[in-house]
């Protein structure tokens, strides 16, 4: 498969980074309080491990930024991304890159064919990007489109979904749990209305509250205490915590945006997996924190 090539501009070089676009990201809060409208107002996704970005298309071109790198370009099957297209206008996705599968997986969309999305709500681009991604088979790897874009699956939150994502197989390395409110917004910077959560189940890098490897981590790097909240023990929530939230509500199976197939009892903790297995109780009550 062709790899993409690594350019700069002038400018670019000479500021040694992505110029700032990057600050139009929209990131995650830690999960210090279970929301209470988790089972009716909340998607739940794996979070891809890898380099998170802000792919942006327009000229015939395809273009990515990622903190702290140069700009790198290459053609896409995405509309404004590459002259053997025929679409045109320009996107700006908000991506992860995996270089082991040489996918770029699409977590939101802030503009499309020069539609703004940032002022629609989640549940109208998580549709939207899915709709259009298939549409445009960027999930196809070729010549023209060398890179795959690929939008993870994502589901209505209940407790048989979540057990589901949580200790299923994605197809790709994950790196925690993310949440987003049904009707948030795309706003650039911290939003508490996109959460994420993790432990060693559904993440390779995580932290035990008060273990050897979080002091270190900390002796390290002391300005991470604030960022993860070290004094606030009681926000390190443990899977178990959130499944109990959900408990209570009607658990509805499926989510409509789809990509996993909830099975399974959804009320008790312990309910088994599709696969027949159960969750351990450490898995279960092992506080975390990435």
């Amino acid at each position: 498969m062709e790899r993409m090539e690594s350019e700069a501009t002038a400018g670019e070089k000479k500021r040694g980074g992505d110029g700032g676009a990057t600050a139009a990201i929209m990131t995650a809060e830690w999960m210090v309080a279970i929301p209470e409208d988790l089972a009716h107002q909340w998607y739940v996704m794996s979070r891809p491990a890898g380099q998170r970005c802000l792919v942006c298309t327009g000229g015939a071109i395809t273009v990515v930024h990622s903190r702290g790198r140069k700009p790198r370009r290459f053609p896409s099957a995405l509309p404004g991304g590459s002259r053997a297209g025929r679409s045109p206008g320009r996107c700006v996705l908000d991506c992860i890159w995996n270089e082991t599968q040489q996918t770029y997986f699409v977590l939101d969309a802030l503009v499309w064919k020069d539609y703004s999305l940032v002022d629609c709500p989640t549940e109208f681009r998580f549709f939207w990007l899915r709709s259009k991604l298939a549409e445009g088979r960027a999930a196809d790897s070729s010549s023209t489109n060398p890179c795959r874009f690929v939008a993870p699956p994502v589901d209505e939150c209940s407790a048989a979904v979540l057990r589901q994502v949580y200790a299923g197989e994605a197809g790709y390395d994950r790196d925690g749990l993310l949440f987003y409110h049904r009707e948030s917004l795309y706003e650039a910077g911290p939003n508490p209305l996109v959460l994420l959560w993790s432990d060693s189940t559904c993440s390779k890098r995580f932290y035990n509250y008060g273990s050897t490897q979080m002091a270190e981590a900390l002796e390290a790097e002391p300005s991470k205490a604030e960022k993860w909240r070290t004094a606030e023990v009681e926000a390190a929530h443990t899977f178990k915590d959130i499944v109990e939230q959900l408990a209570p509500a009607m658990d509805t199976g499926d989510g409509v945006l789809a990509g996993h197939a909830a099975g399974g009892s959804c009320v008790a903790c312990a309910a088994p997996l599709p696969d027949g297995s159960t969750l351990s109780d450490a898995q279960m009550d092992a506080p975390m924190m990435t």
